[in-house]
């Protein structure tokens, strides 16, 4: 037994024009079913010249998703990452995103975005500049129909971000406005798909870079491109029906996802996609039920696969399979007592994890495709003798060769860690309104400890290395740090032998005056909420109208945050302005913080085109949205004409969202088109 007992040091710490109804096609297998439309891929431009958004990044999670060409949000196809964003005060050169991994709804790298020079920030009178377009939209040159449902969209992302769905290419012809700028145009899939000639991707760059802007109307014509894929299922060399599940997907950094599925009981398929060059992916059953279909989180099968508008590509789809046998143990012990515990297989290509084994069978015998991959052990009911982890790597690099069969026996290792909880170095046991302690990884995994008013604790834990979290959401007693989430140490090693593991909390107070504009607003009615903001979670203060606060947190760095709860005459309406960044809360003594929340009144028009547009059926809204903080301020619909409201100083991206159109309000989403100094 290991004793590892430590003090914390206390260092810092509803559009018109969207496609309602339908999900975005192309679900590539290994992370499920279609996602929403798109996500942006990197992130929005900078309007102060901070931090330049990196193109790509992860597209969809473990809820599923098409995959994306560029990242994505979410669960959401993307198409391109548009790497970074020029800062409207312009700035260095942003790189390109980096590429993730396409299975799990990623892709290739986003382009470095282009510094460029100095974006100067219009007056406070907003004026959306827009453009018409007009054109046909065809598949391979030929007009499609809706045949009951729609299927596919015209659609167009912004350089800067957000989104513009144009019309259904069942329709044949489009005339619309959008706002003036850069576009990338694309097609997007929908589902069910009953037109033979719809290629089953979900979301497919057509055309980089279109400018539209001007008088008179842009010219800007869709046709898909598309290719015939055929050929079969194989099982390990034999033809097979078992994989006509949707979990064979064709992926293209700028064509997206395309699942395959089999049209008949032979096992083979003839699917239609976007031309391009796409990697070709296998993902097995999530929840492992198929006795003959392997298993598998993501596994690529092909590369380099060309499909062109010039005949048809051949492809072989040949899963291979290894039957892989062993058992499951815990500490040596084939079963526990009670409860449940399983092991899943983690790919490093992303998509969920899947069902391996579990220690209710202990034995198992299970269809897996040869490769490495890591084991995920994860107690699902508690049980003696079951390590308490959710998402615990205890295996990394585990290859697994092909061959008719592999025998492989898993030992999942578990050891007790115990020790004291204390707050400030002194017991709580008893006490009410306290926080908890818990064990956490990179990879995902978490282990509650307990609560400081338990004064002890003890877990059957899988040893590895864990970062020590205190939670304090809730707490009430007068000491408890009030906190979110808050790291207190990093890289603490739980030995195979177990450990005593003594765990204390630090914390201090910090007190102050809080002010708007100098002044103490004590009218409930017009407040806001003021708060620490660390690394890893938020602490609130107080309320602007209580005039003063005096909060126990753990002691480090923070930055102050302010967002809005009830304002009205003087507090600002954001909903996460950055007051004050690098505060330190000393571990000794009382921290005083006085803060102070400034508040500027902003007012000016609205037109578009230059023009008043009254219409309460031809109309967006507008937000002012800051760079890099997530705040957002809504200012109101376009047909009023004017705005007024109050913010934090600051400089703030303006972004257009349609309502709804009929001929002068641009269809774009989540749109920026110009940006706001408020000083």
């Amino acid at each position: 037994m290991t004793a590892l007992g430590f003090f914390p040091a206390c260092s810092g710490g509803g559009v018109k024009g969207g496609a309602a109804g339908h999900a975005a096609g192309g679900g590539a297998p290994p992370t499920g079913g279609g996602g929403q439309a798109a996500g942006t891929g990197g992130a929005q431009p900078g309007a102060s010249g901070g931090t330049n958004g990196a193109g790509g990044g992860a597209g969809s999670g473990s809820g599923g998703g098409s995959p994306g060409a560029v990242g994505g949000a979410g669960g959401a196809p993307a198409s391109s990452g548009g790497g970074g964003i020029p800062s409207a005060s312009g700035g260095a050169t942003a790189s390109g995103g980096t590429a993730g991994s396409p299975p799990a709804g990623s892709g290739g790298a986003g382009g470095a975005g282009s510094g460029g020079a100095p974006v100067t920030c219009t007056g406070s009178d907003l004026n959306i500049v827009t453009a018409q377009i007009a054109g046909t939209m065809k598949v391979a040159g030929q007009t499609v129909s809706a045949t009951g449902n729609d299927p596919g969209w015209l659609y167009l992302r912004p350089k800067a971000g957000g989104d513009a769905q144009v019309a259904s290419i069942a329709d044949g012809s489009y005339k619309t406005r959008v706002i003036a700028g850069t576009y990338d145009v694309l097609f997007m899939g929908l589902t069910p798909r009953t037109d033979p000639l719809i290629p089953a991707n979900g979301m497919a760059l057509i055309t980089p870079d279109v400018t539209v802007g001007g008088t008179g109307t842009n010219t800007l014509n869709l046709d898909v491109p598309t290719g015939q894929v055929s050929g079969v299922f194989k099982l390990g060399g034999s033809p097979t029906s078992v994989l006509d599940s949707g979990r064979i997907s064709l992926v293209s950094p700028t064509a997206g996802g395309a699942s395959i599925n089999a049209g008949e009981t032979s096992g083979a398929f003839s699917v239609r996609v976007v031309t391009g060059t796409y990697d070709l992916y296998y993902g097995g059953s999530p929840s492992g039920t198929s006795p003959s279909a392997p298993l598998g989180p993501s596994v690529r099968l092909a590369s380099g696969v060309s499909v062109t508008s010039a005949g048809t590509t051949t492809l072989e789809v040949d899963v291979p399979v290894v039957r892989v046998r062993g058992a499951m143990t815990i500490n040596g012990v084939s079963a526990a007592a009670s409860g449940e515990g399983e092991v899943r297989l983690r790919s490093a290509l992303g998509g969920r994890d899947v069902l391996f084994a579990s220690n209710t069978t202990a034995a198992f015998d299970r269809p897996v495709v040869p490769g490495t991959y890591d084991l995920v052990y994860a107690q699902v009911l508690k049980g003696t003798a079951l390590p308490v982890n959710r998402s615990a790597v205890f295996m990394k690099g585990v290859v697994i060769s092909a061959g008719p069969t592999v025998t492989l026996n898993v030992d999942v290792p578990a050891v007790t860690i115990s020790g004291a909880l204390t707050l400030n170095g002194a017991s709580v046991a008893g006490a009410s309104g306290m926080g908890s302690v818990q064990l956490s990884t990179p990879e995902g995994d978490l282990v509650a400890l307990g609560s400081l008013s338990s004064g002890t604790y003890s877990a059957l834990v899988v040893p590895g290395t864990y970062d020590i979290y205190y939670a304090g959401q809730g707490a009430s007693a007068a000491a408890a740090p009030r906190n979110t989430k808050v790291l207190l140490k990093s890289a603490v090693v739980v030995p195979a032998d177990g450990a005593t593991l003594n765990i204390d909390v630090p914390s201090a107070m910090v007190t102050g005056a809080l002010t708007i504009n100098g002044a103490v607003v004590s009218s409930p009615g017009d407040e806001g909420q003021v708060f620490l903001r660390g690394a890893s979670g938020d602490a609130p203060l107080g309320l602007t109208s209580a005039g003063t606060y005096g909060i126990p947190v753990v002691p480090g760095t923070y930055d102050v945050f302010y967002k809005a709860t009830t304002a009205s005459a003087l507090a600002p309406r954001n909903t996460s302005a950055r007051l004050k960044t690098g505060v330190v809360v000393s571990a000794t003594g009382n921290t005083t913080l006085n803060i102070d929340v400034p508040s500027v009144a902003v007012a000016g028009t609205i037109k578009i085109d230059g023009a008043v547009v009254t219409d309460m059926l031809d109309f967006g809204n507008l937000a002012l949205r800051g760079a890099t903080t997530g705040d957002e301020i809504e200012i109101g619909p376009t047909y009023t004409g004017a705005y007024a409201t109050r913010v934090v100083p600051g400089i703030y991206d303006v972004v257009y969202t349609v309502f709804d159109n009929k001929d002068r309000a641009p269809i774009n989403h989540r749109t920026v088109f110009t940006c706001l100094s408020v000083k």
